[in-house]
């Protein structure tokens, strides 16, 4: 059995088919392709990790948040415990 590829065809860019995206306060925008996300005009491919604040102290929150920033995260999720 001999296995090949399809031939590569190039996918045309959509745009504002998805109701997603907006400015920041400093106006620079996130917007949805179908490709890729951009940020500012540019292709952006956000790095996501979460933070467990509660399970630290307050005082250590900075800090954590500025190491995940260093390592390239851009986005932080959390949760809240509702005990």
């Amino acid at each position: 059995m001999i296995y090949t590829f399809k031939d590569y065809k190039k996918t045309d860019m959509i745009r504002g088919h998805l109701n997603m995206g907006d400015a920041n306060l400093n106006g620079e925008c996130i917007e949805v392709t179908n490709l890729y996300f951009e940020r500012g005009g540019k292709p952006w491919i956000p790095i996501m990790a979460e933070y467990h604040f509660a399970r630290a102290k307050a005082s250590e929150w900075y800090e954590e948040l500025c190491k995940m920033k260093a390592g390239g995260v851009t986005i932080v999720s959390t949760y809240l415990f509702w005990i």
